[in-house]
C-alpha cells in the first residue's frame, strides 16, 4: 500500500513542478497573467477559508462556488476573457515601445 502512495506523492509533485514551470513561463511572456492569476487562486481559497461564505447565494451558484476548484477556474476563465486580450495587447505595446 505504501508503494501506491509513493507513486501518487511523485506524480502529484512532477505535476506541481510542470504548472510552476508554465506559469513561470505565462507571467514572462506576459506579465497581465499574474494579477489573473492571483484573482483565481484568492476566490478559489474563499470556500476552503470561509465555508460558510456562499450560504446566501442561490442553489445553482452554490454548486459551483462552494468549490474551491470551480469557483477558481471560472474566475480564471471570466477574467481571460474579460481581459485577456487587452493585457496581451498591453505587454505587447509596452515591449515594442522600449525597443530602441
Amino acid at each position: 500500500m505504501s508503494t501506491v502512495f509513493g507513486g501518487f506523492a511523485c506524480t502529484a509533485f512532477a505535476q506541481n513542478i510542470g504548472l510552476v514551470r508554465t506559469l513561470a513561463k505565462a507571467s514572462s511572456e506576459h506579465p497581465g497573467n499574474v494579477a489573473i492569476v492571483a484573482a483565481s487562486w484568492g476566490v478559489g481559497l474563499i470556500p476552503i477559508a470561509m465555508p460558510g461564505f456562499c450560504s446566501g447565494f442561490p442553489a445553482a451558484l452554490q454548486v459551483v462556488l462552494n468549490s474551491g476548484i470551480s469557483a477558481g477556474c471560472l474566475t480564471a476563465v471570466v477574467l481571460n476573457l474579460v481581459f485577456g486580450e487587452r493585457l496581451i495587447e498591453r505587454s505587447t505595446a509596452t515591449e515594442l515601445s522600449s525597443v530602441p
